[in-house]
């Protein structure tokens, strides 16, 4: 642990650190939602227009749509696993934060 002046010091940096690992999950459960959210409506332009030229029916085109529909899928769900580590991270940090606040209170008290 580094060596604080004083406990609000400590607790700032602590702060600080916690608020940086927040910011970088919400960033990047937004960016999921708008990856999704894009990635949507990407394909039902691409069906509807299909449709209009008589193809979506088409089993190859269905295959396609089907196969970039599940990697889409599967992109977010990795991600979202990566998300949930993360905030078990940021969680297991608190907990450190916690831990190096009463070490440094009991530290003090021995001076």
């Amino acid at each position: 642990m580094v060596n604080y002046r004083s406990l609000f010091e400590l607790e700032d940096a602590q702060d600080r650190e916690s608020a940086r690992e927040r910011e970088r999950i919400d960033l990047g459960d937004e960016y999921i939602g708008y990856y999704r959210s894009r990635m949507h409506r990407m394909m039902e332009s691409f069906h509807e227009f299909c449709a209009r030229e008589g193809i979506a029916d088409d089993p190859d085109f269905r295959h396609e749509l089907d196969r970039v529909s599940e990697m889409t899928d599967n992109n977010a769900r990795q991600t979202d696993r990566m998300l949930i580590d993360l905030d078990e991270e940021f969680w297991r940090m608190k907990i450190r934060h916690s831990d190096e606040r009463e070490e440094y209170i009991a530290s003090r008290r021995t001076e």
